[in-house]
């Protein structure tokens, strides 16, 4: 009852009514406080959101054009691998033709001026007629040459055949004349 009131309880009364009275207005802009800060985190949390996909969305194309970047390198890479492959390969085949074709013409010429040698002998033991020409031995020279040049140089004896002659090359060795080479192969053989 507010009647039986001292101006004790008046003062304390209006005291209280007065902190009340700030008290609701400190939580009303308080509250209002509040509702701006949340405002303002949800602007940042989408501005950070939006930094995120970006950066997300850069990393992602960056990984794309690398991704096909590393594909066309690859592939570039195993053309030109390739490419080194058949040219080497048809080079070599080239080059051994080469080498087959100046073993071949070797082996004709030493078959040749081995059977001008052999004629030769077997006429002078018939009659006395010249032996090999200076030209024949020529001839069995420069093939001997060539094939020294063209053969392979091997600790181990290899043959080829060239037109029903076989040819025997042996480290340096090379056959001067006819009877050496067939001296040669029977020994071989």
């Amino acid at each position: 009852n507010r009647d039986a009131w001292t101006s004790e309880d008046v003062r304390r009364f209006t005291d209280l009514t007065r902190l009340e009275h700030e008290t609701r207005e400190v939580v009303s802009q308080a509250l209002s406080a509040r509702d701006v800060a949340e405002k303002r985190a949800d602007v940042a949390q989408r501005d950070f959101m939006r930094a995120v996909q970006a950066r997300y969305h850069s990393e992602l194309i960056f990984q794309e054009k690398y991704r096909a970047l590393s594909t066309y390198g690859t592939s570039a890479l195993i053309v030109v691998n390739s490419l080194i492959f058949v040219g080497s390969t048809l080079f070599r085949s080239r080059q051994e033709a080469y080498r087959l074709d100046a073993m071949r013409l070797a082996a004709d010429r030493i078959a040749l001026a081995a059977d001008k040698v052999e004629r030769a002998e077997s006429t002078s033991h018939q009659s006395v007629a010249t032996p090999a020409t200076t030209s024949d031995l020529v001839m069995v020279s420069q093939a001997t040459q060539t094939v020294t040049a063209v053969a392979p140089r091997t600790d181990h004896p290899t043959w080829a055949w060239a037109d029903d002659a076989r040819v025997f090359f042996w480290r340096d060795h090379h056959f001067r004349d006819a009877a050496a080479l067939r001296r040669r192969i029977q020994d071989v053989d």
